[in-house]
Order: structure tokens, then C-alpha cells, then sequence
């Protein structure tokens, strides 16, 4: 008898204290709500991390026996790197140009200006050097004769640039040929020379 009750008294005992320790459960809201964030940020410094920022100014002269052609522009531009060699992106372009001409006898200057933008594409080689292609969309001011006057009228044209260029420290230098470059008119010449900057290319 004695025994019995003492048995039931221990299980009681045992009963009691584990009733009162804490149960600890894990909680998979805690979880995610952790990993949920970590994950967002990654996605999005991992597409921060394949960008790149550059721009460049483009310099031009040239001159025969009557007329003369002085330009100067700047273009920021975009890249993102589907390789690490190979790289997309947007480039915007605004170039001003003075131009003289004494083709009608007096000399005549104009101001003209043009804005160029589209999508380019550059693959790197060597690490320094690069092939550089870009199609433009240029909206420009060119002198015209018409009526016996030297007049300066509004036009649209479609650029694909293709070349070579040379990346180092951040600077860079690119010479490019146009093979859409229009003739006739004033002075067309399809190389161009292209000074600038990249960050992170």
C-alpha cells in the first residue's frame, strides 16, 4: 500500500514541474520575416553592382578653302553588364557647332545644335581596350542653300557608330567611324574622335 502511494506521489511530483517549464516552439513567421529582406537586398545590389556610369565630349574641327567647322558635345551614358566583358545601355548626346562658310561670297556663321540619343553596345578585351558599337537618333541644325541664301534648317538622322576605344584609370578615348553619315552638304566626315569618363566599366 505504502509503495503504491508513494509511486502515485512521484509521478504527481513530475507531473507539476513539467507543467510549469516554458515550452519552446519555433516560430516560422520569425523566419521569414528575417530572410525576406536579406533576399530583397541582395536582388537589388546585385543589379546596382552591374551598372556602370560614364559620359563623354565629343571635339571636332574641320576646314577646306571655303568653309570651316568647329563642334563640341556632351554625352552621359548608361551601362549594364551582362558579362563582365559585355555591356548595354542608353547614351544621350548634345553637341554644339560652329559653323563658317564664304561659299556665297560673304562669310556667314551659324550656331547650330543637335541632340542625339539610342542604345549602345560595348564588348572588353585586353582589359584596356574595348569595341564600341551605337546606333543615335539625331535631331540637328544644318545651313542649306536655298533661293541664293544661306539658310539653316531643322533635320533627322539615323547614326551607327562602330570603333575602337581605350579604357584606363577611368579615362577613356574612343574613335569611331559612321557608316549612315550623309553626303553632300557641308563637311561630312564619318570619324569621330570621343573623350571621356567611365566609373565602375
Amino acid at each position: 500500500m505504502y509503495k503504491y502511494l508513494f509511486f502515485l506521489s512521484l509521478l504527481f511530483c513530475s507531473a507539476i514541474l513539467s507543467a510549469q517549464r516554458p515550452i519552446r516552439r519555433p516560430n516560422p513567421n520569425a523566419t521569414l520575416q528575417r530572410e525576406a529582406p536579406e533576399e530583397t537586398i541582395q536582388e537589388g545590389s546585385a543589379f546596382k553592382d552591374k551598372l556602370w556610369y560614364g559620359g563623354n565630349f565629343t571635339l571636332f574641327f574641320g576646314a577646306n578653302n571655303f568653309e570651316s567647322s568647329f563642334a563640341f558635345g556632351l554625352a552621359p551614358m548608361v551601362g549594364y553588364k551582362i558579362t563582365p566583358d559585355f555591356s548595354i545601355g542608353p547614351r544621350v548626346e548634345v553637341v554644339y557647332n560652329f559653323y563658317k562658310t564664304s561659299i556665297l561670297g560673304p562669310v556667314e556663321k551659324f550656331n547650330l545644335f543637335s541632340v542625339g540619343l539610342g542604345p549602345f553596345a560595348r564588348y572588353k578585351f585586353f582589359n584596356v581596350i574595348f569595341v564600341h558599337a551605337e546606333y543615335q537618333l539625331e535631331f540637328l541644325q544644318r545651313p542649306v542653300i536655298a533661293n541664293g541664301n544661306l539658310i539653316k534648317i531643322n533635320q533627322t538622322n539615323n547614326n551607327f557608330f562602330a570603333g575602337l576605344g581605350y579604357n584606363a584609370g577611368g579615362g577613356e578615348i574612343l574613335v569611331l567611324y559612321n557608316l549612315l553619315e550623309p553626303s553632300g552638304g557641308t563637311l561630312n566626315i564619318p570619324i569621330s574622335f570621343r573623350f571621356g569618363f567611365t566609373y565602375k566599366f
